[in-house]
């Protein structure tokens, strides 16, 4: 009698523990699915890379009395996003050969977009956001951008791939795209590091220290690297996710900012 009960409670906790991981495989299925829905639909705020001017040798040159007015360059992808989608949105990365293809906020809090989407629902994937103590105008020495490590290899879960040697030599660039204006990235560091880390999460160089010393460090911490020339009026940007070699370990991905 004992014997069947125990086996009926056991049947019970068997049942209960499959329903609740159907429950659980379901919810995840669910965010990824979600997720996907809204890159899709973000994609028709891509902005294009910017053409280059023609060259006509023929056009006379003008008075030396008229003065060109500029025209100021306008990523209107990226206004109408603010516009239709949400006034936080600063930009789109896209990082090719990766999945990395997203719009990026910035909000005063570096929680608030840890686990919302765009609309600014609760979602496990988040989205893709700004250092909350950057300039959105990409002025700072060091401009840093999170994404979650998701493992359907979504948001900045590729940054992984440029840990093996011949992927980072054969993919040296990405796009930044801003409302005004467009960076070319030129890839140079793959770093495994600490959460903590005050030299590469620092948004400005340390004037005690300079820009020799900073590089230095960041040659040395790299696993992957390649020498570029960048001088105190250069800008970096630096992606960072999630890594699992230790405890509170960040896989980061350095490049230095070249406006077209």
């Amino acid at each position: 009698m004992i014997s069947r009960v125990i086996r009926g409670i056991l049947a019970l906790v068997l049942v209960a523990v499959i329903a609740f991981s159907v429950y659980k495989i379901l919810g995840i299925k669910h965010d990824y699915d979600q997720a996907n829905k809204i890159q899709d639909e973000m994609l028709v705020y891509k902005p294009k890379p910017p053409e280059p001017t023609p060259h006509m040798p023929d056009t006379p040159p003008p008075s030396v009395h008229e003065t060109p007015t500029p025209v100021p360059f306008v990523n209107y992808d990226i206004l109408e996003a603010r516009e239709n989608v949400n006034s936080d949105i600063v930009g789109w990365l896209t990082i090719p050969g990766t999945n990395i293809d997203y719009l990026f906020v910035w909000f005063g809090d570096n929680d608030f977009y840890l686990y919302r989407d765009l609309h600014k629902n609760r979602a496990a994937a988040g989205s893709i956001f700004m250092e909350a103590r950057n300039s959105t105008d990409f002025t700072d020495f060091n401009t840093i951008l999170y994404g979650h490590h998701m493992k359907n290899g979504s948001m900045f879960h590729n940054l992984d791939r440029f840990a093996k040697n011949d992927f980072f030599e054969t993919h040296l660039t990405g796009t930044v795209f801003l409302a005004d204006k467009t960076f070319t990235l030129r890839i140079f560091a793959y770093i495994v590091t600490r959460a903590d880390d005050a030299v590469l999460y620092a948004t400005q160089l340390d004037p005690r220290k300079g820009l020799d010393e900073h590089l230095a460090y960041i040659r040395n911490k790299a696993r992957q690297y390649r020498d570029i020339d960048i001088t105190e009026t250069d800008r970096i940007l630096t992606l960072s996710t999630c890594g699992y070699e230790f405890d509170e370990a960040r896989v980061l991905i350095l490049a230095k900012l070249e406006e077209i």
